[in-house]
């Protein structure tokens, strides 16, 4: 489903004298092509079967490609996916696991889902307490990284909480990020240890998170960012910028909790990238006992040295905003600016901030 061809058959297609097509236990989005029958609802075969020249293309219910756990990209399904359940009784499935492989069981539920991918919770919380500092994406040794439990989360139904085992802050720690942006498409928290004790790093390399996506819920706790940089990332302007928010970006719908995390010297340079330290287009956002130092917009258009707010709404309370700025032309609000957003501030210092 959801495949695009340049001329006919987008998800199967089949020429005049091919052998019999026989499919059972499948979603096919659209049959125009595929000499295949139309099914709304799952037919003898226990397929559901589309159509645009009938009553419509299915929608499978998939989220974009991603990590989700294993050693391969997966799609996972949404919540009232019609591919959740689907398959006759299990019959003809025999493995453990999903493509994923384990701890993620390929029968949860009433019967396997369609496809790869097998909707489910994962309950341990071994799964979200993160043991090494290292940035890895490697599910088969005995640590588990930021980035797998992540990922870990984003294959799970639920809210999970992502936590750090208390043995690795004998001492500050950070994590440098050898892998690029952190991603979230989904609701979660991330408890840190306190933004005094834990650090993540972008080494001026990319963004250190990028979160995408509709009605996601995220709060993180105790910890800093820094060392966002999204140089040479660039897309429309002036609210949507590929390259906005160089310590965090956010973009779809939901709600963003922060409490004491710090935002350390992140930057954006290009024309409209907004918010040097965070960026962020429909969410409401809630930002507690926080500091956010030394970040900057570097491009023309690009507003909000520290924070840029979009569509949504800004509360900020027991915080404190010092030596952000924008030096491109047009860059208003050296420490925060906003678009068509309410902005509540409360016993917060901001000072020394330049445009």
């Amino acid at each position: 489903a959801q495949n695009v061809a340049g001329v006919t058959g987008h998800d199967l297609a089949t020429e005049s004298g091919d052998a019999a097509v026989s499919i059972n236990s499948s979603l096919l989005g659209d049959n125009v092509g595929s000499g295949l029958g139309e099914a709304q609802t799952r037919d003898a075969a226990f397929n559901l079967i589309g159509s645009s020249n009938g009553s419509g293309v299915i929608d499978p219910g998939i989220a974009r490609l991603a990590r989700r756990g294993g050693r391969t990209e997966t799609h996972a399904l949404l919540l009232g996916s019609p591919a959740v359940d689907a398959v006759m009784d299990g019959t003809g499935v025999s493995a453990e696991a999903d493509q994923r492989g384990t701890p993620f069981n390929r029968n949860v539920g009433d019967a396997p889902d369609m496809g790869a991918f097998e909707l489910q919770a994962l309950g341990d919380v071994a799964f979200f307490t993160v043991t090494t500092l290292q940035d890895e994406l490697d599910f088969f040794n005995t640590e588990l990284s930021l980035r797998e439990a992540l990922a870990f989360a984003a294959g799970s139904v639920g809210i999970e909480t992502i936590r750090f085992d208390a043995t690795l802050f004998s001492e500050p720690g950070v994590i440098e990020l050898r892998l690029g942006q952190l991603q979230i498409d989904d609701s979660l928290v991330i408890e840190g240890p306190g933004s005094s004790l834990l650090r993540i790093d972008a080494g001026g390399d990319s963004r250190v998170i990028d979160v995408t996506g509709e009605q996601i819920d995220l709060r993180i706790a105790g910890l800093t960012l820094t060392g966002g940089d999204t140089s040479g990332i660039s897309g429309p302007t002036p609210v949507a910028s590929a390259g906005a928010g160089g310590g965090l970006r956010f973009v779809g719908s939901g709600a963003l909790d922060l409490e004491d995390v710090s935002f350390d010297s992140n930057i954006t340079t290009e024309s409209g990238a907004h918010g040097g330290a965070l960026f962020a287009s429909g969410i409401n956002i809630k930002i507690d006992s926080s500091q956010l130092f030394g970040n900057s917009t570097n491009g023309d258009d690009a507003g909000g040295g520290a924070i840029f707010v979009d569509a949504g709404s800004l509360l900020l309370t027991d915080s404190r905003l010092m030596g952000n700025g924008t030096t491109g032309a047009m860059g208003l609000g050296g420490a925060i600016a906003s678009t068509d957003s309410d902005i509540t501030l409360s016993d917060v210092v901001i000072e020394s901030n330049s445009t």
